[in-house]
């Protein structure tokens, strides 16, 4: 395992390894600066890095990630002497936080109701050009609240807009993907339950006798064509109906397989690698393309192993 030493703003080492979290890399950052971050009641510069998903703090010039917020997870974000106006005019500057609130987060809170409380409005400029990025109680976070100090106004209000455009951009994906989970879960119930596997299997056996019965027509076409030629049309319409029927079936089964388990459930199963042969070499049989049909036949009562 390598290790190097770094040294933080307060002079203690700092040892990296192979496990410690990176910052990711340079094609998805959407912002990338040094800010002063609260930390203890004092204001400490860090490297802020954020894509489209997280909100990653390192020391400057450093890759290894100290901390960093889901941007699905924000609550709020702030400008922190607003905040402060609104909470004086209110008679108080505690926040709303839930009593979940990790001890590191009241912490927090409360490092920073200290220095506004001393001296009121006044002595809370030192916040000018911050905001503050409030967490979920229940979440990754647990409810902390992040203080950030831009170096300007200008890049204050930038960095507020940029995170509330892309908390909201996480969120959407989040509750996106949560409902996207949710029914493949529910569909992937359905389709592991007895009842669906016990039909299926049924349509898969039922599919390998017409496919004895197909071999056998071919074989005795000659012979039965000449004898009774209506007769063989029929039975041949009535074979090549069932194998439309059995594609069509089999088609639907793979289609709910692939949204049921997408991805890595399906791709690593070998039978449904084999199903998606199998339905596509029928899928070309209907089509008329030549091709031999003892193949397609063999790969479609494979199945019933």
């Amino acid at each position: 395992m390598s290790k190097s030493f770094n040294q933080d703003v307060k002079g203690k080492e700092v040892i990296e390894d192979d496990f410690v979290r990176r910052i990711p890399p340079t094609n998805q950052h959407e912002l990338d600066i040094v800010a002063g971050a609260l930390l203890n009641g004092d204001w400490q510069l860090r490297r802020v890095v954020v894509t489209r998903d997280l909100i990653a703090f390192a020391l400057i010039d450093d890759d290894a990630m100290m901390d960093h917020i889901p941007l699905a997870e924000v609550d709020n974000v702030e400008d922190m002497i607003t905040h402060f106006q609104n909470k004086i005019s209110e008679g108080s500057v505690h926040h709303n936080l839930q009593s979940t609130t990790s001890k590191k987060a009241q912490a927090n809170v409360n490092s920073i109701d200290r220095i506004t409380s001393f001296g009121g409005l006044e002595k809370s400029r030192q916040f000018q050009n911050a905001i503050q990025v409030s967490t979920i109680a229940n979440g990754f976070n647990a409810g902390r609240t992040y203080c950030i100090k831009a170096d300007s106004e200008l890049s204050c209000r930038n960095l507020t807009q940029d995170l509330v455009r892309l908390a909201k951009a996480a969120r959407e994906r989040a509750e996106a993907k949560s409902r996207f989970e949710k029914s493949q879960d529910q569909v992937r119930r359905i389709y592991d339950s007895v009842p669906f596997q016990s039909f299926a299997a049924f349509l898969i056996v039922a599919n390998f006798v017409i496919c004895i019965v197909e071999a056998q027509l071919l074989g005795a076409s000659s012979l039965l064509a000449h004898d009774d030629p209506k007769k063989y049309d029929q039975l041949r319409e009535t074979v090549d109906t069932l194998n439309l029927f059995f594609t069509f079936i089999f088609l639907s089964e793979l289609c709910v397989n692939i949204y049921a388990n997408w991805f890595h459930r399906f791709v690593s199963n070998g039978w449904s690698i084999l199903d998606v042969f199998v339905v596509i070499m029928s899928l070309v049989a209907l089509m008329q393309v030549k091709m031999p049909l003892s193949v397609i036949r063999l790969m479609r009562a494979f199945r019933v192993i």
